[in-house]
């Protein structure tokens, strides 16, 4: 949380004792920092993955409604995918390192590619920067799953011919409408 930075994690921990008293707990510092936990991080990545936009934007509400900082929690989703993208192509690497949730992000990583891996993490970065300009980050970070569900909406129409067609039946008589109503 303090990304490496003593002083930061000092004054991180001085403003959840002053918030919390002599007992501290791991939810307190979510709370004071604006985040959200490992757990609630792990399910909304896998529901962006699984391009689960309905469980996702009632976590989202949820998040809200407890008023989080959306910008942390792009930040958090940033580095999250940025280490499951170092996870497939630079595995010793990554294998050194102490990370809280490796296993996860392990496993995760592997159902995904790299290519789509690279995509997203693109447009979380590209998120995390106009989030910060926002009134309404929250609306912003919706946005995010959103695009990705009409990615899958996109992908069935392809897979699934009967809808292909049946899109192009409709469309026909739209467009000699248009035409018969110009002549």
């Amino acid at each position: 949380m303090s990304h490496g930075a003593l002083r930061d994690a000092i004054g991180l921990l001085e403003q959840v004792r002053a918030f919390s008293g002599n007992e501290i707990t791991i939810d307190d510092i979510y709370l004071v920092w604006g985040t959200i936990s490992y757990k609630d991080m792990c399910y909304l990545i896998e529901c962006y993955i699984n391009k689960d936009v309905e469980s996702a934007i009632a976590k989202i509400e949820d998040i809200y409604i407890s008023g989080k900082d959306f910008s942390k929690i792009v930040e958090n989703m940033l580095v999250i995918f940025r280490n499951m993208m170092i996870s497939k192509t630079a595995k010793e690497y990554f294998n050194e390192k102490e990370i809280v949730i490796k296993d996860w992000i392990i496993d995760i990583s592997s159902k995904i590619s790299e290519k789509d891996l690279i995509e997203i993490i693109e447009r979380i970065e590209a998120l995390s920067r106009e989030i910060r300009l926002s009134n309404y980050p929250r609306i912003l970070f919706e946005l995010l799953f959103l695009k990705r569900f009409e990615l899958k909406s996109k992908e069935e129409i392809v897979e699934n011919p009967t809808i292909k067609e049946e899109k192009n039946v409709i469309s026909t008589p739209i467009v000699n409408e248009k035409i018969v109503a110009e002549a």
